[in-house]
């Protein structure tokens, strides 16, 4: 008993500390924190940012830049990013890209993205454009970790999140990616050539939309391991080379976590790739025309509560169903093809 009492504690207190995480994170702006001194590069091409973005070095003042710019940091030196207001909505227009290619510095990167479109709101702003921050870090080789990287859109846009990794070739651990509802290629090639990443962030949507994870980890050849919870993959080359070559010097076990029923194509780059090991998990999702279906949670265990549907459940997993909405619900019932209140 005191043994179960003391794994629910510890279930409770990690609950808490990655809520304050989030949290602290929400408020804490685009931040590149300098592993070896060098330098950080802003390249905007041959362009002129006329309204101009901000950096500042260690809680310093504020500076604008207008063109491509070269930052001079130390080991230890935090660097913060910021819009100009709420001037700039997107990073990765076509022929007019804003990237952060990291310079001669080894760096992370952490903190909410959204300050770079609202200098001041980031803490509250979800929606994006379309190509907000299409490859915002392509090519960044500096770049080592940015699991502390707040993407917290839950609806992506067209092209919002394309190539934003591309060729970021010792990037070891990446940001979650929360949103539920996709768009026309917002993923694609987001992590194409990462080729020291280990494990790809979980990908809990469960409709997946045309080319929207597209050659997404094509090329991260020590790739092992992926959870995807996708249940409708009928959207056009949604899936298209998402792991052409992913997990080419790996010499032990890859895994490709699925939902049970999924039609995935195996043997396949755009599939379950050869050599690749399919693990099947369950997914808990409402029925089709379920009234009120944006008011439904489910939590597993101790884990916070998360809109349906939700994937990557164990056989047996115990879930727990919460209904907001102001209707009455006079019973739930399950069914092997979705769950239904009535």
């Amino acid at each position: 008993m005191k043994r179960k009492r003391l794994l629910s504690l510890l279930v409770l207190l990690l609950t808490v500390a990655t809520g304050l995480w989030a949290q602290d994170m929400k408020s804490t702006p685009l931040t590149m924190e300098v592993l070896t001194s060098g330098t950080i590069v802003v390249d905007m091409g041959s362009q002129t940012l006329e309204k101009g973005m901000k950096y500042k070095v260690n809680n310093g003042s504020k500076i604008t830049i207008t063109q491509t710019t070269t930052i001079d940091v130390q080991a230890g030196d935090k660097v913060q990013f910021y819009g100009n207001s709420n001037a700039i909505k997107e990073y990765g227009v076509r022929d007019k890209e804003i990237s952060i290619t990291g310079g001669t510095a080894q760096v992370k990167v952490y903190g909410n993205i959204m300050s770079l479109v609202s200098e001041k709101n980031y803490p509250t702003v979800t929606s994006l454009k379309n190509y907000a921050f299409r490859q915002l870090f392509k090519g960044n080789t500096k770049l080592t970790d940015a699991s502390g990287l707040l993407l917290p859109a839950t609806e992506m846009q067209t092209h919002c999140y394309t190539a934003m990794f591309y060729n970021c070739t010792n990037l070891a651990a990446a940001p979650e990616l929360p949103a539920m509802t996709l768009a026309t290629n917002c993923y694609s090639a987001m992590f194409l050539g990462c080729t020291s990443l280990t494990a790809a962030p979980e990908l809990p949507a469960a409709n997946l939309k045309n080319s929207c994870y597209s050659d997404m980890f094509s090329g991260c050849s020590k790739l092992a391991s992926v959870n995807c919870y996708a249940m409708d993959i009928s959207a056009t080359k949604c899936t298209n080379d998402w792991l052409k070559n992913a997990g080419s010097s790996v010499t032990g076990t890859k895994t490709l976590t699925i939902i049970k029923d999924t039609p995935w194509t195996e043997n396949s780059i755009s599939g379950i790739p050869t050599g690749w090991t399919s693990n099947i998990t369950y997914a808990v999702s409402l029925k089709d025309g379920t009234t009120d279906a944006d008011m439904w949670t489910a939590s597993v265990g101790q884990s916070s509560a998360k809109p349906l549907p939700i994937g990557g459940l164990n056989k047996d997993d115990a879930v727990n169903l919460n209904y907001s909405g102001r209707l009455k619900v006079e019973d739930v019932t399950a069914t092997t093809d979705g769950t239904k209140s009535t």
